[in-house]
Formats: C-alpha cells, sequence, structure tokens
C-alpha cells in the first residue's frame, strides 16, 4: 500500500484544482494563479505519477494490482468531473466571457484523465504481458482509456476481471474467448 503514495497525491489533485479555481472565481484574484496552481500540479502530480506507471511496468508489478489502483483513481475522480461540470455550467449561465475558463476546465480534465488512465494502460500491458488478456483486447481497453466515461467502465471491466481471476473464479485468462498459453 505504501509504494502507491503517489497516487493518493493524483486523486487529491483535482480537488486542489477546483478550490483554487473556485477562490480565484469568487473573489476576483488575478486569473494566472489559476494556470500557475493547474501548472505546478501537472509538473508536480501528474508528471510523476505518469513516471511512476512506467516504474510500475519495468518492476514487472502485477497486473491486478496496477488495475485496482487504476480503478480506484477512476472511482475517485468521478465526483470532480461532476463538480466541474457544474461548475462550468453555472460558470456559462453567470458570466458572458467564460470561453477561456471553460478551455481551461476541459483541458484540465482531459489531463487528469491522461494521467489516471497510464495506470490502466500500464496494467493492460502487463496484463498482456502475462497471458492473461489477448492484444485485440487490450487495444480496445486501450482507445477506451481515452475517452470519457468509457474509461472508468474499462476500469471497472478489466479490475472486476481480474479480481475474479486472482480468486479462482475464472479460467487463467480474463479476455472472453482467449485461451492461456501454458
Amino acid at each position: 500500500m505504501k509504494r502507491y503514495y503517489p497516487a493518493f497525491f493524483l486523486a487529491a489533485a483535482p480537488y486542489l484544482f477546483l478550490i483554487t479555481f473556485y477562490i480565484v472565481a469568487t473573489f476576483n484574484f488575478d486569473f494566472s494563479i489559476n494556470i500557475y496552481t493547474y501548472l505546478a500540479i501537472i509538473v508536480l502530480i501528474y508528471l510523476p505519477n505518469t513516471i511512476f506507471t512506467i516504474v510500475l511496468l519495468v518492476k514487472r508489478e502485477q497486473s491486478s494490482r496496477i488495475l485496482f489502483w487504476n480503478f480506484v483513481l477512476k472511482l475517485c475522480h468521478i465526483p470532480s468531473f461532476i463538480l466541474t461540470f457544474i461548475f462550468g455550467l453555472i460558470l456559462s449561465m453567470v458570466i458572458i466571457f467564460t470561453f477561456p475558463l471553460l478551455v481551461i476546465l476541459i483541458v484540465g480534465n482531459y489531463l487528469l484523465l491522461l494521467a489516471t488512465s497510464a495506470y490502466g494502460i500500464i496494467g493492460i500491458v502487463r496484463a498482456t504481458v502475462e497471458g492473461k488478456i489477448a492484444l485485440s483486447y487490450a487495444l480496445l481497453h486501450i482507445f477506451l482509456h481515452f475517452i470519457f466515461m468509457a474509461d472508468f467502465v474499462s476500469a471497472a471491466m478489466l479490475y472486476f476481471q481480474s479480481r475474479e481471476l486472482r480468486f479462482g473464479r475464472y479460467s487463467r485468462s480474463f479476455t472472453p474467448g482467449h485461451v492461456s498459453q501454458e
């Protein structure tokens, strides 16, 4: 558990950004504070997490453990995406010139999706290397990790299937129709 400290910071990152965004919008501070905060989040949290996932791949971490953290991170970020959506709707109704703010929110959410999808992609690669996933199934799930909401569905499917496999409720492979080569 303690080896995954970067994941805890990644789970908190969008809420830190939303709090800063709310404070700046509410109290009319300089808008550049949001940009600096977001750049700091990217440099201090998103990039190290992406590097951390590559380290997990190199160290040959179990695919089921990586897919677990992918699912947990996606689950933790659902309220963040909902709050961002509501906040964007309110901004677009209240303030006339909200396009730059909305672009920052959209780009911020997509970068968050990419940062958390790194766990999923690495977990999928590890599962493919371990012979648990067929290549076509892996490519489908990697593609799904680049689309909003589909990434959560993919993460949930992969985690629960790998969990069932770990507890012996499935055959050796959790790809439908895939036969493991053992």
